[in-house]
């Protein structure tokens, strides 16, 4: 029987499932992993939790790993290598990257356009297969308009600069103990800034309704992520629908909507977490 062991890594969960072509035999989560990011210590750790689940289980005939950083050969290298070092009696993992993931999860086996909108943000045009063409995930320091680490930026940097009305600035103080010194620690001196950011992103989604400065902001990252990222990958036969994976696109779905209306786009469908979807896809083609 072909079982297969799925990981779907994005920059805050790694969520994974052993599965049968009929049934779901082992599941769980996992702090997300990236090639690059998190030291070999964490994958380690993670790696060995997800062992450790599974038992004895020597079932796994194909093991498939889908994260961030995953895009370029080194990094899907580093990858295998963590696996071999750290679960060495699964077969070697085929890699690849959270976007097909989301694109195989949100189309399945037809072609169209999809949005990422997680800790970070991201999007592609999909022609059942494969990636065709890429737009965005260049991370937090060059873009990521749209995600949850640079909705998080939006509140702290209206927090530091004193835009937001006294009730939000002490809710904010009394919930998160923020200060100048507090936020530059946290965003210039540990590991993972993103994940700090995008904590914000609730509290944000919370405060909205108090605040039309923060309204347009959201809604003006929103405009940057579809012109920037959704646009140049519409071509004329598109019917101008695109389909999202992730907690931002749910949470802030009417900000999301809106900018997409104000250019002539609309929202296909959302899911999250794509992998019950994902899992899908591989029984299709097993």
């Amino acid at each position: 029987m072909k079982n297969f062991l799925l990981l779907e890594s994005g920059a805050t969960k790694l969520a994974w499932v052993l599965a049968s072509p009929h049934s779901i035999l082992h599941q769980g989560e996992v702090s997300g992993l990236h090639p690059f990011l998190s030291s070999a210590a964490e994958w380690q750790k993670s790696l060995q939790l997800i062992s450790v689940q599974l038992g004895n289980d020597s079932s796994v005939s194909n093991v498939y790993y889908y994260g961030t950083g995953c895009s370029q050969n080194d990094g899907q290298s580093l990858v295998k290598k963590y696996f071999s070092t750290f679960m060495p009696t699964l077969p070697c993992p085929i890699v690849a990257t959270d976007l097909l993931a989301a694109a195989r999860a949100l189309c399945q086996q037809e072609a169209g356009v999809v949005g990422i909108l997680g800790t970070g943000s991201n999007a592609a045009r999909y022609d059942g297969q494969q990636i065709v063409d890429q737009r965005g995930g260049l991370g937090y320091v060059l873009g990521d308009q749209g995600g949850g680490a640079n909705l998080g930026k939006i509140l702290l940097l209206a927090f530091l600069q004193q835009q937001l009305p006294a009730t939000i600035r002490k809710a904010l103080q009394e919930e998160y103990q923020l200060s100048r010194d507090a936020i530059i620690s946290e965003v210039y001196q540990t590991t993972n800034p993103s994940r700090y950011l995008a904590q914000f992103a609730p509290a944000l989604k919370k405060w909205l309704p108090e605040s039309s400065f923060l309204q347009k902001k959201v809604t003006a990252d929103f405009g940057q992520f579809t012109d920037l990222y959704l646009l140049p990958l519409m071509t004329g036969d598109d019917h101008s629908a695109v389909a999202f994976t992730g907690s931002i696109a749910i949470q802030f779905r009417p900000y999301l909507e809106e900018a997409l209306l104000q250019r002539g786009l609309s929202i296909k469908t959302i899911i999250s977490p794509p992998l019950p979807s994902l899992i899908n896809y591989h029984r299709s083609v097993l």
